[in-house]
């Protein structure tokens, strides 16, 4: 006898919704059933496991009550986990399908179909066993010892199935009323015996309730959890770029080349850019844009220069604000120096003034990228006379590893830069200003916080920097489709001793010590803030609120549709006339102010 139904289930490369054949299903069978054909098809544009008509043959876990006698009965509670998928396997897809904005539906179907909704009441005439998987209970059901073959047929809708993506592995059957009950929405009839209700009864459904409400609080917390780890150590564990950028085409262009490339926000930008490739051992310098055919979702641009690699045989790349490679490119020298830091030496440029101050330049680049970053900054300040110093520091792929190998957010990272100020101040710099990068500006002001040297800083020029962190994690969590109470676990997790067997960091980071937000009144030392109103990845908000509340130390300039720290790559001349002018104005054009510091 066959026994149709659907199921749910996570396929190689994406969720598919399956329609299953039973076959042969008897009383007391203990060794798995014995044949489950799976006709199905793609979901939401994702390949199925095979072929749209090809069979696969999988064993499933035997469903049995604690005598172990299969419940192939009518009323049959029980969610179905397919026995070749581990729960971290389940949570691990779970976090790869985050992006497709099911994660806090996920979240509510999950609940809902565990403890029933407004609408209909779901019953259970007994009570099961549990399953474990991987330290996660499920209830499954047990109306007792009949042995009556059960039939039925549950399509899911297009809309359910979208609900249930991200967690394809888990098929939600509940009982209402005569009826079994896949999902929310759908009831297939079925004839059951009636049930007498006996003096335990009230007893029996107490105790469900209990269950049935610890599984739904184990199911959520562990979803919960695993993206709040997840996103935790995403955070704080260095990673190599990304080729998200698809190279579609280079062609002649009179005597020079240029780029097709897709369409998004950051190619469709005027300005000078970076495209790296081949894993980042190719670098170009894009330029203008010569024709832009939205329709079509393509951009085509000047490849000013070719620094290294083919580009003509790239397939995949990514965009970046760092245009020049090294000091040279620039028409400078490439004097390389090995700065004494913890665990060896930081490689870093020093690139040296003509008619050179005592006041030196220290660029401090972000995350994920390298001191590189900083040479956009070095033409401004070579002409106020000041030798710039770009530095590398821990953990950024030049600079030797922290022990932990954990980014620390600027907590750990300001030691590096002050072992650089150590070195510009033992080769002739009296005092310096710091140039900071998104992270880098994190860095900055925690330097010009807890650092020995921090009298002598005389300025800091922050790039689109991070002011507060747990506004920019916030921020990050919703552009990554991460439901608030997992984000804000990630947070915990972060700056909890108890979060660091999830995160590897050999000490919590104090995220509320690195809000400059609430301690305005410390920030002490002149700052220039250049940041962009539609930066996507450090939003502009924390930016303003300091430079409201600290007018008489901090000055803000908004840039427009360039992005995250790419300021200068838009507007070149202006951010190199309105940083010039301060520095004049602010470090060259009068004596250090008084710094009373309020540490409350």
């Amino acid at each position: 006898m066959q026994h149709r139904y659907s199921e749910l289930v996570l396929g190689a490369v994406g969720p598919v919704a399956m329609e299953c054949v039973r076959e042969d299903m008897r009383p007391g069978y203990d060794d798995g059933l014995p044949g489950i054909a799976f006709r199905h098809r793609t979901h939401h544009g994702f390949d199925g496991v095979s072929g749209n008509s090809e069979a696969v043959r999988l064993q499933s876990r035997t469903v049995q009550n604690v005598e172990g006698e299969l419940q192939g009965v009518p009323g049959l509670c029980t969610e179905l986990i397919p026995s070749w998928l581990s729960m971290r396997q389940v949570l691990e897809r779970l976090r790869e399908f985050q992006k497709a904005q099911v994660v806090q539906e996920l979240l509510e179907d999950v609940a809902v179909a565990i403890l029933g909704d407004d609408h209909h009441e779901s019953g259970v005439a007994g009570l099961g066993e549990s399953l474990q998987i991987d330290g996660v209970r499920f209830l499954q059901g047990n109306l007792g010892k009949h042995n009556d073959r059960l039939l039925h047929e549950a399509n899911t809708s297009p809309d359910r199935d979208r609900h249930l993506g991200a967690a394809a592995t888990l098929q939600m059957v509940r009982v209402h009323r005569g009826a079994l009950r896949v999902g929310k929405n759908r009831r297939m009839s079925f004839s059951s015996p009636g049930t007498v209700p006996d003096r335990q009864s009230w007893l029996r459904w107490a105790v469900l309730g209990l269950g049935t409400g610890a599984a739904a609080s184990t199911v959520v917390a562990a979803a919960t959890s695993a993206l709040a780890a997840h996103f935790a150590r995403e955070v704080v564990i260095p990673r190599k770029r990304e080729e998200n950028l698809e190279i579609l085409a280079v062609v002649q262009a009179g005597d020079g080349l240029q780029v097709i490339l897709p369409a998004n926000e950051d190619t469709t930008i005027e300005g000078t850019y970076s495209l790296y490739f081949d894993g980042g051992r190719g670098h170009a310098r894009i330029g203008a844009i010569r024709s832009y055919v939205p329709r079509e979702g393509t951009v085509q641009r000047d490849v000013e220069t070719v620094y290294s690699g083919d580009l003509r045989t790239a397939v995949r790349g990514w965009w970046s604000g760092a245009v020049y490679p090294r000091p040279s490119a620039l028409g400078f020298a490439d004097e390389r120096i090995d700065i004494p830091v913890e665990g060896g030496t930081a490689p870093a440029w020093l690139v040296r003034a003509e008619t050179p101050a005592t006041t030196w330049a220290i660029m401090v680049h972000g995350r994920g990228v390298q001191r590189s970053e900083g040479l956009r900054a070095v033409r401004t300040a070579r002409e106020l006379g000041m030798a710039s110093l770009l530095v590398s520091y821990r953990n950024d792929g030049e600079a030797p590893f922290a022990p932990d190998g954990r980014y620390g957010l600027g907590m750990t990272e300001w030691q590096d830069v002050e072992a650089a100020m150590a070195y510009a101040f033992a080769h002739g710099a009296e005092d310096v200003v710091l140039f900071g990068w998104s992270m880098g500006g994190a860095i900055c002001l925690q330097v010009a916080d807890v650092s020995r040297y921090r009298s002598r800083i005389r300025g800091l020029v922050l790039d689109g920097p991070v002011i507060d962190w747990m506004d920019v994690l916030t921020h990050q969590a919703e552009l990554n489709r991460i439901p608030a109470p997992a984000g804000r676990l990630g947070q915990w997790l972060i700056s909890n001793s108890m979060g660091r067997l999830v995160t590897g960091l050999s000490n919590p980071l104090n995220l509320k010590s690195m809000d400059w937000v609430s301690r305005a009144d410390q920030v002490t030392v002149p700052t220039l803030i250049l940041h962009s109103e539609d930066d996507e990845f450090v939003p502009v908000g924390p930016s303003a609120e300091l430079a409201e509340r600290n007018p008489a130390f901090v000055t803000l300039e908004r840039f427009h549709r360039a992005r995250h720290t790419k300021e200068w790559n838009v507007d070149p001349e202006r951010w190199d006339s309105v940083t010039a002018a301060w520095l004049r104005r602010q470090v060259f054009g009068r004596t250090a102010p008084s710094r009373t510091l309020n540490r409350s």
